[in-house]
């Protein structure tokens, strides 16, 4: 028994550390590894290996040979390893934090979100692991700071190769769906099978050629087309995969002078409040005028095909310096395409402090006009690339991002409150509730409740990526709502920009990432113990 000593001391140590949460920064060999502290000379490990070679330890001479001493010594060190590494790993995974915290008052409605035999029936334990791993590493704040200047070096050098094939195996396999259409099959099939309706997405980032551009359309309108015959809602379409970025980013320039300062913009050409006191942006020259019709007809050719299907298109939110002149291009699209139905969502991202207004706003004109207003809400994708661009603009961009996490989730929940109201009136609106997070799910599904919207409203869907929130997509399926999981696929190359967001939203949103991780833990415990932890 003593010759196994140092080999029952690491694993003491590991179930120490499977007990104790890791703290952030502590050497992670220091627990998996504990008798590394036995190379220290005045300890009192080092004291009882220096026993190993003693006669008073082993009692003869043949067996207090160096030779003898060390052999056990590494059967000691191996069989403590064997135990060690496994149990460290588990270690590693284990989420931080206590039991999840449910309002009762929502408890026995929503029951289904914390029965994991039930959320996870479908998935393998090796599954699971493999989530709890990938949501791990995605939590460490330094792979999603330093990642990207990682890989970059490593191209220069030409070694991006072994980098490329490990993000292949974790982060691309967790977050994206596969890099070609091809690809999506299974995962179609599966979600389908369940209740749950795919979002086929081709994420890719800015295009910058005509023959992009038009190649780009093309695949849209092919997905709205396979969406439609496989019974899926949603086609998301990004507006600068389909137009120059740079000529959006002037448009916003000009709109946003315009609500400061007054003025006209008539065919893309701006005619400036002549009091004001401040000069107009350069204005677009013929040719860029002619570029700006030309992007709008290809958005309008997308939800022209999507019309008749059944199939709506999710414009995608963009970086703040792009994302006027997308909602004045929306708003153009939903008064000549929703007057029947809903056919464009625009996307409203509530971590900037004017998103909730501008919802209030567009319902009113939406209302007097006559047409659906589309709106998806989510708390927002970009929040690096804003903080960065405040920072760089200085005090005049001060005031459009949400102070805390606390002011994005009030204003989350009232603008789903605002438009679920619109629709309990039967107004002309229509949601698609894109959130991970539990809370302003079970807020939404309680308001619905109160309000009499059917579960299965047409009219009101929720989404989530996949790879993330899959406990809330299995749970609003299981209670009849209408639940959509969105499937990117994209070369791994054009998907790093996209991973980097999903691993900085995942950094910055540890609220909704950590609920996963102890749902997953407990349901691993379950199959293996018969019991949560």
């Amino acid at each position: 028994m003593k010759l196994l000593r140092p080999g029952i001391r690491c694993v003491a140590g590991c179930a120490r550390a499977v007990v104790q949460p890791v703290p952030f920064g502590t050497p992670l060999v220091a627990n998996i590894f504990p008798f590394h502290e036995a190379l220290l000379p005045c300890s009192t490990e080092a004291r009882l290996l220096h026993r190993f070679a003693s006669r008073r330890f082993y009692g003869s001479a043949e067996d207090s040979s160096p030779k003898s001493s060390r052999r056990w010594l590494k059967i000691g060190f191996l069989l403590g390893g064997a135990i060690a590494l496994p149990v460290g790993f588990f270690a590693f995974l284990r989420p931080d934090g206590g039991a999840l915290e449910v309002d009762m008052s929502r408890r026995n409605l929503f029951t289904d979100f914390l029965n994991t035999e039930i959320l996870y029936h479908s998935v393998s334990t090796g599954e699971i692991i493999f989530t709890l791993f990938v949501l791990k590493l995605g939590s460490l704040e330094f792979l999603s700071k330093y990642g990207p200047g990682i890989l970059n070096a490593a191209e220069k050098v030409g070694l991006e190769a072994p980098l490329y094939y490990l993000i292949r195996k974790t982060f691309f396999k967790q977050f994206y769906a596969g890099e070609t259409y091809d690809e999506l099959a299974t995962q179609v099939q599966q979600l389908s099978s369940e209740g749950i309706y795919p979002i086929l997405d081709h994420a890719t980032e800015n295009e910058e050629s005509v023959a992009g551009w038009e190649a780009n359309r093309l695949l849209a309108e092919s997905l709205v087309v396979e969406s439609s015959k496989l019974g899926a809602k949603f086609v998301p379409v990004k507006v600068t995969q389909l137009g120059s970025a740079d000529l959006l980013r002037r448009l916003s320039s000009l709109l946003t002078y315009k609500a400061q300062h007054g003025g006209q913009m008539v065919n893309w050409a701006f005619r400036p409040n002549p009091a004001a006191t401040e000069p107009a942006p350069l204005e677009f020259s013929i040719d860029e005028r002619r570029d700006l019709d030309a992007m709008v007809k290809r958005l309008r050719s997308v939800c022209d095909v999507a019309a008749p299907t059944g199939v709506s298109v999710l414009l995608d939110a963009e970086q703040s310096l792009v994302q006027p002149a997308i909602d004045f291009i929306a708003m153009g699209l939903s008064i000549d395409c929703n007057r029947e139905r809903p056919v464009v969502y625009n996307t409203y991202q509530i971590y900037l402090t004017h998103s909730a207004r501008s919802l209030v706003y567009n319902l009113a004109v939406a209302k007097k006009n006559g047409f659906y207003l589309g709106a998806k809400l989510v708390r927002g994708a970009y929040l690096e690339d804003e903080r960065r661009l405040t920072v760089e603009r200085g005090p005049g961009f001060l005031g459009r991002l949400q102070w805390t996490k606390l002011h994005t989730d009030r204003d989350y929940h009232n603008a789903v409150k605002v438009i679920l109201t619109a629709i309990a009136a039967k107004e002309k609106a229509a949601v698609v509730i894109a959130t991970h997070n539990l809370e302003s799910v079970l807020t939404a599904g309680q308001f619905m409740r109160e309000n009499r919207i059917h579960a299965d409203s047409p009219n009101v869907h929720f989404a989530q990526l996949k790879g993330t929130g899959s406990y809330v997509t299995s749970g609003l399926c299981k209670l009849g709502f209408n639940a959509n999981m969105q499937l990117p696929f994209a070369p791994v190359k054009q998907a790093v920009p996209y991973l980097v967001r999903q691993m900085q939203e995942t950094t910055s949103a540890m609220s909704s990432t950590q609920v996963e991780r102890r749902l997953l833990w407990a349901e691993l415990w379950r199959r293996r113990f018969g019991f949560g932890s």
